[in-house]
């Protein structure tokens, strides 16, 4: 089955969506449909030969601008290209979407549209981030909700947890909290009782190792980050911001520096590119909108086309694995609905 790709949504759209969907179905044969305006895509599929056994362009008339308030998307612009990847999901017609718009609108269609499971209060956004060691962590929310309730971050660890344990085969992952201090009595009234629900939760599905800071994540064992939407995604995008800002000095001291020192950073090239490559957001984009009935996922509105090239990818990769059924199976049974409601 297709996954729906929203042409339209985004800071960079079209043309960086569309080099994103060429080099998914060229490299990787995957069966797309395209969602936007017509014009534009069917141009642009001409001009790059995309194979039409491949591409189905579905036409949208409204476009979800990024200040737009989800609630007024929702009621007024039904015919949004990421509205429609919506309607595509849920008469069957593809098996995921992908969009890099409105987050607001895309938490506010995932939960309209697809629906929460039962007992869940509100979606998540899961974004993986690299540590050390070759390793990564999922921050569990990445920008859909604002504010939090403790029930809810508790329901954002489980659902984190059985995202990792079902399809990335981590047993047991570590979850922990993203506090101002490791104490226990660390944080506002919510991380407080957070920590406390946590401690005292008993549950084979995740082990809750306490109170982590920003400096000691990435050299953590931690598999699961857990905090609010507001901050963590403050977070995400002062860690995106970071490698910038070092991606900048580095290329101004390199640019400035004496012919010996420009030698050796030619001759050490394959070692920086790892080292870039270790690091780059673009590596690992496609947040899945946890929670919700279906595989919807999200990205950064500035996301470059290998960002969204990597999320289409995740999005088929959930579609072969059956993300929505796995998840719907585990929620179901008698201890994880001790849990959650």
């Amino acid at each position: 089955m297709s996954i729906a790709l929203d042409v339209m949504g985004g800071d960079l759209a079209p043309k960086i969506r569309l080099d994103a969907a060429e080099k998914a179905v060229k490299e990787d044969k995957i069966s797309l449909v395209l969602v936007g305006d017509e014009k534009i895509i069917k141009t642009y599929v001409d001009k790059h030969k995309l194979p039409s056994s491949l591409i189905e362009i579905v036409p949208s008339t409204q476009t979800v601008e990024m200040g737009d308030s989800p609630i007024q998307v929702v009621r007024q612009k039904k015919d949004s290209s990421m509205r429609v990847c919506f309607d595509l999901h849920t008469s069957n017609h593809v098996s995921g979407l992908v969009s890099a718009g409105n987050s607001g609108a895309m938490v506010a269609h995932s939960v309209l549209l697809l629906k929460l499971y039962p007992c869940i209060e509100r979606p998540c956004f899961s974004v993986f981030i690299p540590k050390r060691e070759s390793q990564s962590f999922l921050l569990c929310d990445a920008g859909a909700n604002v504010d939090c309730t403790v029930k809810q971050l508790v329901q954002f660890a489980l659902l984190g947890s059985l995202y990792l344990t079902g399809l990335h085969e981590r047993k047991r992952p570590k979850v922990g909290l993203l506090n101002i201090g490791a104490e226990d009595n660390k944080g506002n009234v919510v991380a407080k009782n957070t920590f406390d629900t946590l401690s005292a939760l008993e549950t084979n599905e995740f082990e809750f190792i306490g109170n982590l800071e920003g400096k000691e994540v990435f050299e953590s064992d931690v598999d699961i980050l857990l905090v609010d939407g507001f901050a963590g995604n403050i977070f995400l995008k002062s860690i995106q911001g970071a490698v910038k800002y070092f991606y900048y000095n580095f290329k101004r001291e390199v640019h400035n520096g004496s012919l010996i020192e420009k030698a050796s950073v030619y001759l050490l090239k394959n070692l920086f590119k790892r080292i870039t490559n270790r690091i780059d957001y673009s590596n690992f984009s496609g947040a899945p909108v946890l929670g919700v009935q279906g595989n919807a996922f999200v990205c950064h509105g500035g996301s470059n086309a290998q960002a969204i090239y990597n999320a289409i990818k995740v999005a088929c990769w959930a579609e072969q694995e059956n993300l929505s059924e796995r998840m719907a199976d585990k929620l179901s049974t008698i201890e994880i609905q001790k849990i959650l409601c």
